[in-house]
């Protein structure tokens, strides 16, 4: 383009470089256009490379390089080249910049003429400084080219006759070549396949068809292959103790292998050293300690997971339960350098304050996302190594392979590990690393909840409350995460995240993590809160809590079910608990009786809550559906409807805790009797219903069934109810009642069968039941309630009654001479209830004619039901009577 002044059109500006600008670009090519777009390596017989150029070729090349990187050297101001980088808005394009402006700012006041001459001298002053800018890029190409034929000429297999120039790099050995490509990477070792000495010096990126992508450059060919064939060499020389020529390559090439490298390389060579066979604990963790002091000033330059699975391969030698020092470095490692490798990719906070900031973590920018990820990344890595601590030890007599390579994965599998259950470990010390990962200083908010959600998806809630972080509460107690968040943290938990980390859009990409949504259920629970004050033994705080969350309103429709309720009545006993360990007046003295409270009814209406679930299906009981239909047609429904219905009640007994009144209709509507009796129980400290209890005692026992489905049923009502001591709701007027009937109504039936169920020698009804009070129940019509009453007036039940009455008295009897106690128990019984006079007035009904020589018959020459049992009950009375006299 150009520029318009008063309306006329100033000729578009055309960069001319100089001939010096020329002639240097063709003293280049010429240089290098041997070997300028051939492949630099050739396959090998036994399928691997080597160069195709002999190292003379690369030293000669070298030679000529340098020579006119000396000239542009000494002739820089000349050359208008700029000295140094740090000095590229000094001097003399200082200069240039300040004329440019002078030019163009008097533009605007100048006529045509002038303007147009002004404009050709400040193009002339653009042209420079383009030029200065050109040549300075050419300048570092040829450093790079130096370089980089130094390189080469190390990795040829040939050494030149007179050994190369003077201080030259020594021949290495001819298999090197070999060696190094073999431990490279898949990806670089492609890369080097295809590789020429263009693609080498000028490391652009390029498309699927090959074309260069302008302005962008392809880092694997730039950075990350120079620097893995100098690791490798490093490698390869550290077996022979000798590391004088990677020394010597880092002397003469400082922008390919930097300082950084060299110290890396050193600490690699600590970590070779540590694995000496032999070697004591207190040698392996001085030499792992420098190892580490090493890596970590150098961290954001290094492989941040080859270097952890490098030092997590040292704890193989190690004893299982081993606290040495030797465990305490490399736990030491597994910390510190993912969190320097974090702080280095982040300095400043920068990417994980916007992430906190943010609604949306992916519209962040992408500079800031990148440094986010990278962040991640390396917290990602550490988590992965303390998965690998969870699981179990391997069994007896089996070892972990060794170390393959230097830098190689060792005894870690490069894929995650099977994540284990809740509280499932191999020993505990992943959770001692976690613990001094968390306890570094300044506290890293990022990695604090990357290692909380971590523990939430894989169901470490007691480990994650163990845990010494400051920011823990905070966590527990703010609102739910964004729903951009909480997919950003499913991703982040996954498996195989620490790899898609290394790309932004591959990790927002990838699948949330399968246990994410019950982390998020129990978070939203918020009983977690709670239960950190408890373990940080803040009792007053916990209890206040507990009872805040257990009372919490919870909107219907949600999906916890009866979970929902079985939490309630969790966090109600831990409100118990926490009161019973502070002073009651810091919570009043009423607290403790007002949560055992809340729990009692808490528990009813989860009885109620699942019995309205079997009724309409929802757990595997087989006569919920015939239930449902009897309901169904006893009270004129449709049963569609009917379920329906009972499913919003369902919803509703779960997501709310209800008053009485309501809990009771609605048991009560839906005939759940069992349910309908724990709530009368627990309501009759405020006030009794008998007759609510007798009428669902009725509708229990008496639908037409087995008597051994009759007796499932008496023990499963005493099991539900075994501290009804005043037999309120085991009502034995009314179940003694409706059991002799029946006894009455079929002739078949045991005689004393009801008696031998209920006796307190009986093992099905437990726990037992009073004598006394199954007496009271068969004493007469005098003693009795008003059910048995109706049964007494009965001529058809008076004789069913007396049978019964005499097992009643036999098995009493028999139970008192199994010790003193019981002996002495029932002689005092018997006094205080007038067994003796009851007696009396039975055998009167019986028949007062009799004989007294009728007593020494036997009973079985006695045809008459009653007579035999006239004659049972006056020898029971003579025993009794025998009694009295003690």
């Amino acid at each position: 383009g150009g520029t318009v002044h008063g309306g006329s059109v100033i000729r578009a500006p055309s960069y001319r470089f100089s001939g010096r600008h020329g002639g240097i670009c063709r003293t280049i090519a010429r240089l290098c256009e041997p070997a300028w777009d051939e492949l630099l390596m050739l396959p090998t017989d036994t399928g691997g490379m080597r160069l195709k150029r002999p190292r003379a070729f690369w030293l000669q090349l070298h030679v000529e390089l340098q020579r006119l990187l000396a000239h542009l050297k000494e002739h820089a101001q000349q050359w208008g080249l700029q000295r140094a980088p740090h000095e590229a808005g000094s001097g003399a394009s200082m200069q240039l910049a300040s004329r440019v402006r002078q030019v163009a700012g008097t533009l605007v006041f100048t006529d045509h003429k002038t303007a147009e001459l002004k404009w050709r001298d400040m193009e002339r002053l653009h042209g420079s400084e383009r030029e200065m800018e050109s040549l300075t890029g050419i300048k570092a190409m040829i450093c790079r080219s130096v370089q980089i034929c130094v390189l080469l000429a190390t990795l040829a297999a040939d050494a030149p006759s007179e050994g190369g120039p003077a201080g030259f790099l020594p021949r290495p050995p001819a298999a090197y070549m070999q060696r190094v490509v073999a431990k490279l990477p898949q990806k670089l070792q492609a890369a080097l396949q295809k590789l020429t000495l263009q693609d080498f010096l000028v490391p652009s990126r390029k498309d699927a068809s090959g074309k260069v992508l302008a302005g962008k450059w392809d880092e694997d060919i730039e950075v990350k292959l120079p620097k893995a064939l100098f690791m490798e060499l490093g490698e390869l020389q550290l077996g022979s103790g000798n590391s004088a020529l990677t020394a010597q390559l880092q002397r003469e090439c400082p922008d390919l292998f930097s300082t950084a490298d060299a110290s890396s390389l050193r600490g690699w060579e600590l970590l070779q050293a540590a694995q000496q066979p032999g070697m004591s604990y207190e040698d392996r963790s001085q030499l792992l300690g420098e190892a580490l002091h090493t890596f970590i000033e150098v961290v954001h330059h290094i492989d941040l997971s080859q270097l952890l699975d490098a030092f997590y391969a040292q704890r193989s030698p190690l004893p299982t339960a081993a606290a040495s020092p030797t465990a305490l470095t490399i736990e030491r490692a597994l910390v510190d350098l993912p969190l320097a490798a974090a702080k280095s990719i982040d300095p400043t906070d920068a990417a994980s304050s916007a992430f906190f900031s943010s609604g949306q973590p992916s519209a962040l920018p992408s500079k800031l996302l990148e440094a986010l990820c990278g962040r991640l990344r390396c917290y990602r890595l550490m988590l992965l190594k303390l998965e690998h601590m969870m699981q179990p030890p391997l069994p007896a007599g089996r070892v972990a392979a060794p170390a393959a390579s230097l830098r190689g994965t060792a005894a870690v599998p490069a894929a995650a590990p099977v994540a284990p259950g809740p509280g499932a470990s191999g020993d505990e010390s992943w959770l001692r690393v976690l613990s001094q990962a968390l306890q570094r200083q300044p506290h890293d908010r990022l990695f604090h909840h990357a290692a909380f959600w971590w523990l939430l998806e894989k169901g470490q809630h007691k480990e994650m409350l163990s845990l010494p972080s400051p920011l823990l509460q905070p966590f527990l107690a703010a609102s739910p995460p964004s729903e951009q968040h909480a997919q950003f943290w499913a991703r982040f938990v996954s498996q195989g995240a620490a790899i898609a980390l290394s790309n932004t859009g591959s990790f927002m990409a990838m699948p949330e993590a399968a246990g994410m949504p019950k982390a998020l259920e129990v978070l939203a629970q918020g009983s977690l809160l709670p239960k950190l004050l408890f373990h940080q033994r803040k009792f007053a705080e916990a209890a206040s809590a507990f009872l805040k969350h257990a009372v919490r309103e919870v909107p219907l429709g949600g999906k916890w079910g009866r979970a929902l309720l079985e939490n309630r009545i969790e966090c109600f006993q831990f409100a118990i608990d926490s009161a019973m360990k502070v002073d009651s007046g810091q919570l009043g003295t009423d607290f403790v009786r007002m949560a055992q409270d809340s729990k009692d009814r808490a528990f009813v209406q989860l009885r109620v809550a699942n019995e309205v679930a079997a009724l309409v299906g929802e757990l595997p009981i087989a006569e919920g559906t015939s239930r449902l239909k009897s309901l169904a047609v006893t009270t004129g429904r449709n049963a569609a409807e009917l379920r329906n219905e009972l499913r919003e009640q369902h919803d509703a007994l779960c997501c709310q805790l209800m008053e009485l009144e309501d809990l009771f209709k609605r048991a009560w509507d839906a005939q759940l009797w069992h349910s309908a009796l724990a709530i009368l129980e627990f309501a009759r400290p405020h006030r009794e219903y008998p007759q609510y209890v007798s009428y669902a005692l009725k509708q229990i026992l008496m639908p037409p069934r087995s008597w051994a489905e009759v007796m499932d049923e008496v023990s499963a009502l005493r099991k539900a109810h075994p501290n009804d001591a005043s037999l309120y709701i085991f009502r034995l007027d009314s179940i003694c009642a409706m059991l002799e009937r029946r006894g009455v109504e079929e002739p078949s039936m045991e005689q004393g069968a009801v008696v031998k169920l209920l006796c307190p020698s009986s093992p099905v009804v437990q726990p037992s039941l009073p004598w006394a009070e199954l007496y009271r129940c068969y004493a007469g019509p005098q003693s009795c309630g008003p059910e048995m009453k109706k049964l007494w007036d009965e001529s058809e039940g008076q004789l069913q009654l007396l049978f019964s009455l005499h097992v009643l008295l036999s098995a009493w009897l028999n139970a008192a001479h199994s010790s003193r106690e019981e002996m002495s128990r029932l002689v005092e019984r018997q006094r205080q209830l007038g067994i003796v006079v009851d007696l009396d007035a039975h055998i009167v009904r019986l028949g007062a004619d009799w004989p007294a020589s009728a007593l020494a018959q036997p009973t079985s020459a006695l045809a008459q039901p009653e007579d035999q049992l006239l004659l049972k009950m006056r020898k029971l009375r003579g025993e009794l009577s025998a009694l009295s006299r003690l």
